[in-house]
């Protein structure tokens, strides 16, 4: 994180866990404890999609995000801040991520969406920083490469550019164009390969111009085959934007990029919030409960912090297993409720950020 970024645009792009805030005072350590106790199947050496287990495995997206949020387990245990309290773990959190990359090895990287692959190896490029291992930044490339790839020019309707979302070639998402200019520019930051700094640039202009609203800063979804643009309000499609954006005026120094992120996070924080005991929450409507949508809140934090992290902590935890529910402003699942791994990472993720900010990691 670069420390000189304004509060209003630093990003949370699916990190770990801590909250260290005056409403909740849980060890730091003790969400992402309680996350692994609930969700890690050791006889599969992978995360459950659900608590209580139902048999079913993660999905590959989800897997990412999860693997994500041990990596940031990582930098606050090195980092000294936490007293070591919650669940007992059978590894230490290095020791998971080693397993949890062995273990998706052996599935296999590749997948027909590419927006799933760029979380996958924004996570791996984050264990290659953090760790070191040259494995991380082998696969996480060769993910890279394929997505790369599906930059196209011939389609669609007057929108001639932009990263395919699928390999079926349906469509052309945020998830898949400012997510990948994020990785670039992870990429870049290591090798400063002038060519993925420019293919970076390339992407960013293209869905500045197509699929930004100049004048409400808001974020599309998505465009059809046709040009037909989805103007669907979900968080992540504007913290994504806003990442690029930052990624890109951090190694250029040009400020317009940082001027665009101020003007999607005005958007976010203005129209994608609720109301909550803590103060405004973020908020990606009233039927966002399922494994996709329930992880969007993630990857779209921004500046309003303390009122997730307050509100997380008093409304939205389930008393049983101090498991979070998907809606931060409450109600909080009942005791009994099953839970997924999607709206449980992404809780952790945002009280990682928030105290990753604080202590300035």
């Amino acid at each position: 994180m670069n420390h000189s970024t304004p509060p209003l645009v630093i990003v949370f792009l699916a990190v770990g866990v801590l909250f260290t805030a005056s409403c909740g005072g849980y060890s730091c350590y003790e969400p992402i404890d309680t996350f692994l106790s609930l969700f890690w199947s050791t006889s599969d050496a992978y995360i459950n999609k659900y608590s209580p287990n139902t048999g079913q495995l993660s999905e590959y997206w989800n897997y990412a995000e999860c693997l994500d949020t041990v990596i940031d387990g990582v930098v606050l245990a090195r980092a000294g801040l936490c007293d070591g309290t919650g669940p007992e773990l059978p590894f230490d959190y290095e020791e998971y991520v080693d397993i949890m990359y062995t273990t998706q090895a052996a599935k296999g990287w590749f997948r027909d969406y590419y927006d799933d692959m760029n979380w996958m190896g924004m996570a791996l490029m984050r264990a290659y920083i953090l760790l070191g291992d040259n494995k991380y930044l082998t696969t996480a490339q060769s993910l890279y490469s394929k997505i790369e790839a599906q930059w196209d020019t011939t389609c669609c309707g007057s929108h001639k550019g932009g990263i395919w979302w699928d390999s079926a070639h349906s469509q052309k998402a945020s998830a898949s164009n400012a997510g990948p200019v994020i990785f670039a520019m992870m990429l870049y930051n290591i090798s400063g390969d002038s060519n993925t700094l420019n293919f970076a640039k390339q992407v960013y202009q293209f869905w500045w111009d197509n699929m930004v609203n100049q004048e409400t800063g808001q974020v599309a979804d998505h465009f059809d085959k046709s040009g037909s643009i989805t103007w669907w309000k979900f968080t992540y499609n504007e913290g994504l934007m806003i990442g690029a954006s930052v990624s890109l005026y951090n190694a250029t120094g040009d400020s317009t990029y940082l001027s665009n992120a101020h003007k999607i996070a005005t958007f976010m924080i203005s129209n994608e919030v609720i109301s909550s005991s803590c103060g405004n929450v973020l908020y990606d409507g009233s039927s966002c409960s399922d494994t996709d949508c329930a992880q969007f809140k993630g990857p779209g934090y921004s500046d309003i912090l303390d009122a997730c992290s307050c509100s997380l902590t008093v409304n939205a935890r389930q008393s049983s297993t101090g498991a979070y529910g998907h809606s931060w402003e409450g109600p909080a699942p009942s005791d009994g409720d099953t839970i997924n791994n999607a709206e449980e990472s992404a809780a952790v993720m945002a009280l990682a950020i928030n105290a990753r900010n604080k202590n300035r990691l």
